[in-house]
C-alpha cells in the first residue's frame, strides 16, 4: 500500500535557510521510498505582499481542501490548518517567537500566540527537531508529550571533512541577519580576539547589519562553497540567543571545524560535549571561546560526532538529570552551599549528561544548567503535587534530591543524606519536624536508585538505621570553595563559631571557651533557637547571622581560631573552610569530625582545652589544615556525584 503524503512547500519561495534545507532534504529522501508518494503543495510568491493571504486564507482554509484526496498533509512549520479535517503532521522547528518576541517583526507576534496553539492542537502528531524544542512545545503550549516525535535534522553529503578549504585567519558565523542570531555581539567577540569575522546569510530584518573593519558579509553562498568556508575557517561561533536545533553547529562539526556555540539550549544539545560553550550574551566570553576552540581544535574535532550518524536517526541526547535546587537563596548554609556548588561544578566534569535545577529563584542557577522555576508556599504541597508534575512535564531520565523524595516520583531517583542526628539524638529537632523527618527520609533511602552520603559516618548510619545495602549507598564528601584562602597579613585575636544556632551545635560551650581564654566571640549562621542566640548576645558574643560568602572568608582569614563544638555532624563543612584558609580548628571529637580533620585539629572532650591547643600550636595546625583542606574539592565530589548518576541510569 502506497502512502499518499501532501507536503507544504510554500516555505521554499520564502527562504533559503534552514526550514528550506529541512524541507529539501526531507522531500528528496520521501522520494527514494517505493511506498510513499508526494505530492507538493504550494501557494503565493516571494514577496512580502504573500505573507497575510498565506496566513489568512490558504492554511486555514485553501491547503486543507488541497489535501482532501491525501492520506497525510505534512505541514513543515508551524503554520498549517486550524481544525483536524485529516491527518496532519505538523514539525516545530522552535517557539523562539514566543521565548523572545521582541525578535519578531509584529505580525510574527501576533501571529504566534494567536495561531501556533491551534495548528499543534489541530495536528495529529508533532514533530520536534530537538528534545530542547519538545520540552518547549510541553512547556510553553501543554502539548501531551505522548504527540510528540523527536526527529533531529540532518547534514546534507557536501558537508565533510575532506575537500577544498578557504583561504585566511577568520572566524566563520552562519544565520540570517536577524536579532536573535546574536550578530553584534560575535562581531565585538571576533574583534576582542583579533580575528577576521566571515557572515554567511541572507539578509534579514530588524535592522541588523555587518560589514566593515574586520568584517566580511558574503551573503547567501551555496553549499559548496558553505563547505569550504567551514572547512577553512579558525573556528564556527554560532552563539545564538535562541535555537531549536542550529544546523550550522552539526554542518560545521560534519567538515572538522570546532564551534563555539550558546550554553544551556538546543544547541549544547547537539553539540554533545563536543563544542565551547559560552554565554551568548557576554562578548567576552564569545572571545574567549574563540581562543579556546582555536587552541583546542585537534581535542575538539576528535570529540565531534558523525553527521550521517544523525541522518540516519541515531542521535542519543544527552540524558537529563533534574536537580531539586529549592534551597537556592534561603540562606540554608550547609544545603544550599552543596547544592549551589554542585550545580556550578557537574557541567564542567560531567559532559555527557544535562543538568536543570528546579528553584524559586531561577536567576541563581549558573550558566550550564537549565532553570525550571517552581515556586510553591507549601513544602507538603510541593513534594506531594508540584514537584512531580513539573517531572512528567520535563521527563527527565534522573532527579536528585536532598533527604526527601516527591510522593509518586515519575522518573528514577537519587537522594543526598546529610546526617541523621534526630535519629540519634531526639531532642535536636521538635515533634512535628521529627515525625515528618521519620517518614519522609527512610522512605528516600529506601526508595532512591542510589543514596549519596557526605560522610563514611552517615553511610554507616544509614545501613545501620534503615537496613540500606551499603552497595547502594556512595560516599560523596563535600568540598571546598576556592575563595576559602588564606590572608597575607596578621590575624586577629577573635574565636569565631560557625555554624546555626541551635543546641545539637552548642554554641554556648564556644561562648564558655570565649569567656574562659578571656577571647572576643563571633557567632556566623542562620538562628534556630531565639533563645539560644539571646543568651549568645547577653555574654558579650557578636552574632552576626547569615553573612555573604566574602564577609565569611575575611572572619575566617582573620580569626586566632574556630570552635566547633557541635556533638552530632554528618560532614562538618565549615571545618574544611577554616582549614583552607589557614585557620586551626579546635572541636568536639565526633566520628564526623574525625574523618573530616584527621590529625590537623585539637580535637577532645573539652572544647576549652581544645582552644587552648589549637592558639597554642597554631602555626603547625594551620600548616597541616592547609594541606588536609588540598583533599576536598567540589570538582571530585562533583565527579562522584557523576557516577553516581550513571550507575543510577544504568541500574
Amino acid at each position: 500500500m502506497t502512502l499518499r503524503v501532501g507536503m507544504d512547500v510554500t516555505p521554499l519561495v520564502q527562504t533559503r535557510a534552514g526550514t528550506a534545507r529541512y524541507i529539501r532534504g526531507l522531500l528528496r529522501e520521501l522520494r527514494r521510498r517505493d511506498d510513499v508518494a508526494t505530492s507538493e503543495l504550494s501557494f503565493g510568491g516571494a514577496t512580502r505582499a504573500w505573507n497575510l493571504p498565506r496566513d489568512a486564507v490558504w492554511y486555514p482554509l485553501l491547503l486543507p481542501r488541497a489535501a482532501r484526496t491525501l492520506d497525510v498533509l505534512h505541514c513543515p512549520t508551524y503554520r498549517g490548518p486550524f481544525v483536524e479535517r485529516l491527518p496532519v503532521v505538523v514539525t516545530v522547528h522552535d517557539l523562539a517567537v514566543f521565548r523572545h518576541p521582541e525578535a519578531f517583526n509584529r505580525w510574527s507576534r501576533w501571529y504566534g500566540p494567536r495561531v501556533v496553539p491551534r495548528v499543534v492542537g489541530a495536528a495529529r502528531v508533532v514533530i520536534a527537531v530537538s528534545e530542547f524544542t519538545k520540552r518547549e512545545l510541553v512547556e510553553l503550549l501543554a502539548v501531551s508529550p505522548e504527540k510528540i516525535r523527536v526527529i533531529p535534522n540532518a547534514v546534507e553529503d557536501t558537508f565533510v571533512r575532506d575537500g577544498p578549504a578557504a583561504e585566511g585567519d577568520y572566524v566563520l558565523t552562519v544565520g540570517t541577519l536577524e536579532p536573535r542570531k546574536n550578530l553584534l555581539r560575535i562581531v565585538e567577540a571576533a574583534r576582542r580576539a583579533g580575528v577576521e569575522l566571515r557572515v554567511v546569510g541572507a539578509r534579514g530584518w530588524g535592522g541588523v547589519d555587518v560589514g566593515g573593519n574586520g568584517v566580511q558579509w558574503l551573503g547567501d553562498v551555496s553549499d559548496d562553497e558553505l563547505a569550504r568556508l567551514y572547512r577553512g575557517a579558525r573556528c564556527v561561533a554560532y552563539p545564538s540567543l535562541y535555537e531549536g536545533f542550529g544546523i550550522p553547529v552539526l554542518e560545521a562539526m560534519a567538515c572538522g571545524t570546532p564551534v563555539v556555540t550558546s550554553r544551556g539550549g538546543a544547541t549544547e544539545e547537539v553539540a554533545d560535549g563536543a563544542a565551547v560553550l559560552v554565554d551568548p550574551l557576554d562578548p567576552a566570553a564569545i572571545a574567549a571561546g574563540i581562543e579556546r576552540a582555536t587552541s583546542q581544535r585537534e581535542e575538539l574535532v576528535d570529540r565531534r560526532r558523525d553527521g550521517r550518524g544523525i541522518q540516519r536517526g541515531r542521535l542519543v541526547t544527552r540524558p537529563l538529570v533534574v536537580i531539586d535546587a529549592d534551597v537556592l537563596g534561603r540562606q540554608r548554609t550547609g544545603d544550599e552551599t552543596y547544592v549551589e556548588q554542585l550545580l556550578r561544578t557537574l557541567p564542567r566534569v560531567a559532559d555527557d549528561l544535562r543538568f536543570a535545577a528546579v528553584t524559586r529563584r531561577p536567576e541563581l542557577v549558573p550558566a550550564g544548567v537549565e532553570p525550571l522555576r517552581l515556586a510553591t508556599r507549601s513544602q507538603e504541597l510541593r513534594m506531594v503535587w508540584s514537584v512531580p508534575r513539573l517531572l512528567r512535564r520535563v521527563r527527565p531520565a534522573l532527579a536528585h534530591f536532598l533527604h526527601a523524595l516527591p510522593v509518586a516520583c515519575p522518573c528514577r531517583a537519587v537522594v543526598t543524606i546529610q546526617d541523621l542526628s534526630w535519629e540519634r539524638d531526639p531532642s535536636v529537632m521538635g515533634l512535628r519536624t521529627r515525625l515528618t523527618f521519620k517518614t519522609v527520609v527512610p522512605r528516600a533511602a529506601r526508595g532512591g536508585v542510589r543514596v549519596l552520603a557526605i560522610s563514611e559516618r552517615t553511610k554507616r548510619d544509614v545501613v545501620e538505621l534503615y537496613g540500606v545495602a551499603p552497595e547502594k549507598i556512595v560516599v560523596t564528601p563535600l568540598g571546598v570553595d576556592p575563595a576559602f584562602r588564606p590572608a597575607d597579613g596578621e590575624h586577629d585575636s577573635f574565636l569565631l563559631y560557625v555554624s546555626a544556632i541551635e543546641s545539637r551545635k552548642q554554641p554556648l560551650l564556644a561562648a564558655d571557651a570565649a569567656d574562659a581564654l578571656q577571647r572576643r566571640l563571633v557567632v556566623v549562621g542562620p538562628t534556630k533557637d531565639e533563645a539560644l542566640a539571646a543568651e549568645l548576645r547577653r555574654r558579650g558574643a557578636d552574632v552576626r547571622g547569615y553573612v555573604p560568602k566574602e564577609e565569611l572568608v575575611r572572619l575566617y582569614q582573620h580569626a586566632a581560631c574556630l570552635v566547633f563544638p557541635s556533638r552530632y555532624e554528618g560532614f562538618g563543612l565549615p571545618i574544611v573552610e577554616a582549614m583552607a584558609c589557614g585557620t586551626p580548628v579546635a572541636a568536639l571529637a565526633d566520628p564526623a569530625v574525625r574523618e573530616v580533620a584527621g590529625d590537623a585539629a585539637a580535637l577532645g572532650d573539652d572544647v576549652i582545652e581544645c582552644v587552648r591547643t589549637a592558639l597554642a600550636e597554631r602555626e603547625r595546625l594551620s600548616a597541616a589544615g592547609l594541606e588536609r583542606a588540598r583533599s576536598f574539592t567540589w570538582e571530585e565530589t562533583a565527579r562522584k556525584t557523576a557516577q553516581a548518576y550513571r550507575e543510577a541510569l544504568a541500574a
